[in-house]
């Protein structure tokens, strides 16, 4: 029998529906938790049916509590916060972290990588996470915050509930971002004395994306600008650095005067 009856497993199918995951996803969630070999089809046809119990049921904040609250009851340790705007009654930020997380984060809390990701799901939440790197110089992550935009004052509750659940927060050395302004601004007035450096390969993205938004540039120089912008990210020296700047604005040059 692959059939789930479970009015609460059925809710949370709609749950993860409504946030955008896909069929094969849910699919994984509820061999995990039943131990049925359910077929994809059995997810679609799932799918259609619970979209139509829940359609007139629950808002998507009640939904979302609800769902909050099953992850902090399933393990000890496990902490979840949901913050709902007064005025709109919409969810700004949600933040959740188990307690494994929790012990991961205060076993390697000197380096602090910050990593956002755009169009998370159907509502256009952003994903804002925190990691660490393992003793095996894996990234782990240890917390993540969906937010409604990120702007600095939700951004900054993110950062707030991270510093209450994980008291190891005073030993941060060093944090690594992208190359989102406002997020080094948020993370400075939470973490003062930290280090803030920004991720290589973000910045070596975006400085090709510039060498391909210049004016005039053809094909040729758009290649050379590419390679010295990424000796400049990489230079092992000051000399290196200043030979390779020059060699920019040389080619930058030519291509603006001809």
């Amino acid at each position: 029998n692959r059939r789930i009856e479970d009015p609460q497993l059925r809710e949370d199918v709609a749950v993860l529906s409504k946030a955008g995951a896909k069929p094969p996803g849910i699919l994984s969630y509820l061999r995990a938790k039943t131990g049925k070999l359910m077929l994809l089809k059995d997810v679609h046809n799932l799918i259609h049916g619970v979209k139509k119990t829940f359609r007139g049921g629950r808002t998507d904040a009640e939904r979302a509590i609800a769902v909050l609250d099953e992850f902090i009851e399933s393990a000890t340790g496990n902490t979840a916060e949901c913050i709902v705007d007064s005025e709109t009654n919409v969810i700004r930020v949600v933040t959740f972290q188990s307690a494994r997380q929790k012990r991961l984060f205060a076993a390697f809390p000197e380096i602090v990588l910050v990593d956002s990701t755009h169009g998370t799901n159907v509502n256009r939440y952003k994903l804002f996470s925190f990691a660490v790197h393992d003793v095996f110089g894996l990234g782990q992550y240890v917390q993540h915050a969906l937010v409604q935009t990120e702007e600095k004052a939700n951004l900054a509750l993110s950062v707030d509930a991270f510093k209450r659940n994980n008291p190891q927060w005073s030993k941060i050395e060093v944090v690594m971002t992208g190359k989102a302004m406002h997020e080094k601004e948020v993370l400075h007035d939470a973490w003062p004395n930290a280090r803030q450096l920004l991720c290589r390969w973000h910045v070596e993205t975006w400085l090709k994306k510039q060498c391909s938004r210049l004016g005039g540039v053809g094909r040729a120089e758009t290649m050379k600008l590419k390679v010295i912008m990424k000796g400049i990210v990489s230079a092992e020296s000051q000399e290196k650095y200043d030979d390779l700047k020059d060699s920019l604005l040389e080619t930058t040059r030519k291509t603006t005067c001809t």
